[in-house]
């Protein structure tokens, strides 16, 4: 299998409460390839990019949803939240597994 160069993807920005979580997602999606940005405020996300977050900042979000959003959070904060046309859950508790299922289908939409 071949892994993709970051050219085949559009930017993903990366937001999550805690900095070391968006730093891990980061470094998973970069292993796939993907050209990763943190991001430390939702409102610096920019027309046209992908979004991993958690569910109580993409409510936050003011401006046009992103062009694709991997939401994270436990079953009950997602359901709390209008998430977005072209979105993915990933639930809590995680794993491994979990994790890599969820970005290899996320960066396939």
């Amino acid at each position: 299998m071949e892994l993709a160069n970051q050219d085949d993807y559009a930017d993903v920005c990366i937001c999550f409460e805690e900095p070391l979580i968006s730093y891990l997602f980061a470094e998973l999606l970069e292993a796939q390839g993907c050209a990763a940005k943190i991001i430390s405020k939702i409102h610096e996300l920019r027309d046209g990019m992908r979004l991993v977050t958690e569910p109580h900042l993409l409510q936050q979000l003011s401006t046009t949803p992103p062009t694709s959003c991997l939401v994270v959070g436990t079953r009950s904060s997602l359901g709390t939240v209008a998430l977005p046309h072209a979105h993915q859950t990933l639930c809590r508790p995680l794993s491994e597994d979990k994790i890599e299922a969820a970005i290899r289908q996320f960066l396939g939409q």
